[in-house]
């Protein structure tokens, strides 16, 4: 699972950022599509960085 972070954005809306980056993935106007987004991106198994095989 990659952690994502939801975040105020000013008066832009809300961002989606990954842990560990410092450019927002997404701005997006309403928190709720940050976080869906948020959760999308973080249950993508491309995105996963747990190698325990």
């Amino acid at each position: 699972m990659s952690n994502q972070h939801v975040v105020p954005n000013g008066d832009n809306g809300w961002a989606v950022t990954g842990e560990g980056n410092s450019k927002a993935t997404k701005i997006t106007t309403t928190k709720k599509e940050a976080v869906d987004l948020a959760r999308q991106i973080a249950n993508n198994p491309k995105n996963r960085t747990d190698y325990s095989w």
